[in-house]
């Protein structure tokens, strides 16, 4: 299901994300309040990558350098399985958002913005093909 799909990532990249900001944030000793907000980045992030990826695999493959649908030929369940392609960008798109909006009240953050910017740059990308 789209929820186990979800939760798959979740459990995957978001978690390696959040491991990251949560070691962090710690070694920083940042508030409950900012480490929230780290978390609620990566765990966005997480979940907008893993989607871009699902979105390259059938949509941007040659542009990306990927095997085309390597996923499905995989038989892995994907996003793309789920939305159909405008809808699906869309939902990336608000993943971005989402987690820079949850660092934008943060100090220091030019360059998880950055990042953000420049991962989110493949979506772009893949709108050529």
């Amino acid at each position: 299901s789209l929820e186990q799909l979800i939760a798959v990532h979740h459990l995957k990249t978001s978690a390696l994300l959040e491991a990251v900001v949560e070691s962090v944030g710690i070694c920083a000793q940042v508030s409950a309040q900012t480490q929230q907000k780290l978390f609620d980045f990566a765990r966005h992030l997480g979940l907008a990558y893993q989607m871009l990826d699902d979105y390259g695999d059938v949509y941007a493959a040659k542009i990306w350098g990927k095997k085309h649908s390597s996923d499905v030929s995989n038989e892995k369940f994907t996003f793309v399985q789920f939305y159909p392609k405008e809808t699906l960008k869309n939902l990336i798109s608000d993943e971005f958002n989402k987690a820079l909006a949850a660092i934008l009240p943060l100090e220091n953050t030019l360059y998880l913005i950055h990042l953000v910017k420049q991962i989110e740059q493949r979506l772009k990308e893949g709108e050529t093909s």
